[in-house]
């Protein structure tokens, strides 16, 4: 009888252990609902980013007027070897200018104000300072529609 008893205990100690868990997977579930709201600081949309000698990969992307767009600027590690080699994301639509040096990433955010197409280069690299047809492997654009 007393073997009987310690069995329903470590069964009870198992659904003891087992409720937390439930309780946390469906509270995850709640909170990733369609409706509920993100934090403040979460991006609406995500770009990827690479730059390198060769230019932009892509080159081109879209946006939505207003939203936080967070992008990964993204720079290939073979080109660390060049210690001065430093790339740029330049916007001056939304003065945005983040610089990251080969072999590395930067994140950031940017809001486009409003729609149409926007203009980014890497200045640094290529010692652009407008974008040109001479250079226009170091410059992409963004289509940002309402």
């Amino acid at each position: 009888m007393a073997r009987r008893h310690r069995k329903s205990q470590g069964k009870r100690f198992g659904w003891l252990l087992l409720l937390p868990i439930g309780i946390l997977a469906l509270l995850g579930v709640w909170f990733t609902l369609p409706g509920s709201q993100p934090a403040a600081n979460t991006p609406d949309a995500d770009v990827h980013l690479l730059v390198s000698m060769r230019g932009w990969n892509p080159d081109h992307f879209e946006a939505r007027a207003g939203v936080t767009v967070r992008v990964m600027l993204m720079t290939l590690p073979e080109e660390a070897s060049h210690s001065d080699n430093i790339h740029s994301f330049i916007l001056k639509e939304t003065n945005t200018e983040v610089y990251v040096k080969a072999g590395n990433s930067q994140v950031f955010t940017v809001v486009f104000p409003g729609p149409g197409t926007y203009t980014f280069w890497c200045l640094t690299c290529c010692n652009i300072t407008s974008p040109s047809p001479s250079a226009s492997f170091m410059s992409g654009t963004v289509t940002v529609t309402q």
